[in-house]
């Protein structure tokens, strides 16, 4: 008979609502954890941002990961008509900015 024993194991769990998720991780033995969370901020802007911790990372063990969306119409014409129509990428950001700010 050959004995038995874990060798691998990784865990995790999690809370999900209609606004907001958050997840919790053990991987790798319990060698690396990571956490993440999502919000939806309104039904246009969502974000979200992730870390990741490495116990056995000889340096810079920990990384952290952010985003961020945002559904974002200039004009009654479809955004891609827009951006045709001589927009251009550089007037785009400030108007994100200037609908995020406000």
């Amino acid at each position: 008979m050959q004995k038995g024993a874990i060798t691998r194991y990784a865990a995790a769990i999690g809370y999900s609502a209609p606004e907001y998720a958050v997840t919790l991780h053990g991987l790798g033995n319990g060698n690396v954890f990571s956490a993440s969370y999502y919000h939806r901020v309104s039904k246009d802007v969502e974000a979200g941002a992730k870390a990741v911790y490495d116990v056995k990372a000889t340096s810079g063990g920990v990384a952290l990961e952010v985003g961020a969306k945002a559904y974002v119409q200039l004009s009654s014409q479809p955004a891609s008509t827009a951006i045709d129509n001589s927009l251009g990428l550089a007037n785009l950001f400030p108007a994100i900015l200037t609908l995020l700010l406000s």
